[in-house]
């Protein structure tokens, strides 16, 4: 997730996971607090390949943000 206000980035958090899942479900959580200033946030759900021909497949169920004070 990166985070932005209305000139420019604020910061960044990121959940990930560097396990061969063989089909299998993977559920990843994140906790952490949005950077001053920030007015809205771009989340991102993606498939880094990690050497040539790397590749994946990706089902995302549901991104879920809650905000509390």
């Amino acid at each position: 997730m990166d985070f932005y206000n209305s000139t420019m980035f604020t910061g960044a958090s990121v959940t990930e996971i560097s396990e061969v899942t063989q089909g299998g479900y993977v559920t990843l959580a994140n906790n952490g607090i949005t950077p001053p200033d920030t007015t809205y946030a771009r989340v991102y759900a993606l498939i880094r390949g990690n050497t040539d021909n790397g590749s994946g497949v990706l089902h995302v169920d549901v991104i879920e943000l809650k905000y509390i004070e």
